[in-house]
């Protein structure tokens, strides 16, 4: 299931969306993480995520329902800002490395050390959230711009 919503039609659509989120592309350390932002109709983060999850049996033991997650994982990707790198396709992109990582075809850290699924699924949320509301700078630039949020949690108050 889907969940791009209004994004094109036919079966090339399908076919590329297939493809690309696929367990075989997926367990690839050079994934297009562009290319799923694009077909999916700038929906990377909601099919990813729903897709690695699912497929690992870590939706179903670790989330109370179907539309529960679609809400929050929508909300997550919406909460990200568009600047040009610590966006949606970012938190995409991260989340499908710790992915890589951690799968039996990519990096194969499972053999050399096992990870219990809900520790999975930590890992792979994390990814999936970790530059949520990034603004696209750093601490130093907020701070010398007086941005508000320098002012208001600076610690060095002098």
């Amino acid at each position: 299931e889907y969940m791009g919503g209004g994004v094109g039609n036919g079966e090339a659509f399908l076919s590329r969306l297939d493809r690309l989120l696929s367990g075989d592309a997926l367990a690839e350390l050079n994934y297009d993480t562009f290319a799923l932002d694009e077909a999916s109709g700038h929906n990377p983060l909601v099919l990813l995520a729903t897709k690695v999850l699912k497929e690992n049996d870590l939706l179903a033991d670790f989330v109370s329902d179907d539309a529960s997650w679609r809400r929050y994982i929508v909300a997550v990707q919406q909460a990200y800002l568009s600047n040009p790198y610590h966006n949606a396709i970012h938190g995409t992109d991260v989340m499908q490395t710790i992915y890589w990582f951690i799968s039996d075809r990519g990096g194969a850290v499972m053999s050399v050390c096992p990870i219990e699924p809900v520790d999975r699924f930590a890992i792979l949320l994390a990814g999936a959230v970790h530059d949520v509301g990034h603004p696209g700078v750093n601490n130093a630039f907020l701070c010398k711009t007086l941005d508000d949020k320098a002012i208001t949690y600076n610690t060095q108050r002098g």
